[in-house]
């Protein structure tokens, strides 16, 4: 396979490890000589590392195909939908690369592959770095697509990961997110651990914040206290994404998560016992297969008791090849919206709860998109701060909180007594 012309856009739909891999496209796209442009319409070519996780994902990238394609840009689809799902592609028109056969392609271009088949994205020179860490899965979830796409558990070597780390440091990153499909599957494949690599990470010289991606309940008890120690570190964020998707023992069973609601419950409460002031983050789904209200409401309970910072909550989406889209007593997508906006209230009730005890306290954070008119800035523990003026990125600056919402605090420079 090979590209018309010499322009070429890359982008990322989807989770942040899609994104990196898209921007890693991009820079051995560019070694090879190839003019990687930020404009749809500059470009001779547009190659989208595609998501296909809910079916939202395969609206929306048809509809960007079938956009592009009127253009008469040629259109090229890899990622998670040219492995799992590549009829979404396909029938919209795009060429199709996918995940196993990115060695051949570069080869074809004459671009020199990379170490890693799956792509440790170059430093982009920009505040904020996307560190994938490694690909594939180690779950057997029924409903995920994911796994089909990405394959087992393949952690790119520690040496890659930090000397990579170190080379965007060196280049102004001041955030850097660790990314994987599990963070904390990452070196079962390689005898290594990852609570050691969050070490070895922020003993990097540098000023410069770590912020750790999706942790799995499934077997985290048994290790959560070293991975608890290791995020002591003065630089990484008490922030954690722990993706629950359910407090149900009847549905974690049939989504087969590997664990029970009252483990990710001591999960939950472990994480608040070491670190108060930590920002915590999950995942619900609502209306898998067979959830009754008595289900639901169990849910729903669990979030009132913890109090998330944030709830990212999705309604299930059968994908193609997975067991639960074939599964007995779907759930109505009535009931499916009803729900979704039950946890929504809830958990931005909450979350406006807790971000208004900031209100008229000063804050230390450190200022990660310097935008315009407004700068975006981090706390210790990850909370959006959003400050008025042109600030430098990197710049850590006292900040009086002065208006608080359910996803961010607003502020404004604190001025010295």
């Amino acid at each position: 396979m090979g590209i018309k012309g010499k322009k070429v856009r890359v982008e990322g739909m989807g989770c942040a490890l899609s994104r990196a891999d898209a921007d890693g496209l991009a820079g051995a796209l560019r070694e090879g000589g190839y003019d990687v442009v930020g404009d749809e319409e500059e470009a001779d070519a547009v190659i989208i590392n595609g998501c296909t996780v809910r079916e939202a994902s395969d609206f929306k990238l048809r509809e960007k195909i079938r956009k592009l394609r009127a253009l008469g840009k040629e259109v090229i689809v890899t990622g998670c939908t040219a492995e799992a799902n590549p009829y979404v592609a396909t029938a919209a028109g795009a060429h199709l690369l996918p995940l196993s056969r990115r060695g051949d392609f570069f080869k074809g271009l004459a671009v020199p592959e990379p170490e890693i088949p799956s792509l440790l994205p170059p430093p982009p020179g920009g505040p904020i770095y996307v560190m994938p860490i490694g690909t594939g899965c180690g779950g057997s979830c029924t409903y995920c697509i994911t796994k089909l796409a990405r394959g087992r558990i393949a952690s790119y070597p520690s040496r890659a990961v930090l000397s990579t780390v170190k080379r965007a440091i060196e280049g102004g990153a001041v955030e850097v997110d660790l990314t994987a499909v599990e963070i904390n599957s990452w070196g079962k494949d390689t005898g290594e651990s990852f609570p050691d690599l969050l070490r070895s990470l922020s003993a990097l010289k540098g000023d410069f914040m770590i912020r750790v991606g999706m942790i799995n309940p499934r077997s985290l008890l048994d290790w959560l206290d070293d991975l608890l120690d290791a995020f002591s570190g003065e630089k990484v964020f008490k922030f954690f994404h722990v993706p629950v998707q359910s407090f149900s023992d009847r549905v974690l069973k049939a989504m087969k998560r590997g664990y029970t609601a009252s483990e990710a419950f001591e999960v939950i409460t472990t994480i608040r016992r070491r670190y108060p002031e930590a920002s915590i983050h999950t995942d619900i789904i609502v209306g898998f297969p067979g959830e009754s209200e008595a289900d639901f409401d169990e849910t729903v309970d669990a979030l009132k008791r913890l109090s998330f910072d944030k709830v990212n909550v999705a309604r299930f989406s059968p994908r193609p090849l997975t067991e639960a889209a074939s599964m007995e007593d779907q759930v109505s997508e009535g009931e499916k919206k009803r729900r979704t906006e039950v946890v929504t209230e809830l958990w931005r009730r909450h979350a406006l709860e807790l971000n208004s005890q900031y209100l008229g306290k000063v804050v230390q954070c450190l200022i990660v998109e310097p935008r315009s008119p407004a700068a975006l800035g981090r706390t210790a523990n990850y909370k959006q701060v959003v400050l008025p003026g042109k600030l430098e990125s990197g710049a850590r600056v006292r900040a009086l909180i002065t208006r608080a919402t359910p996803i961010d605090l607003r502020g404004e420079v604190a001025k010295d007594l």
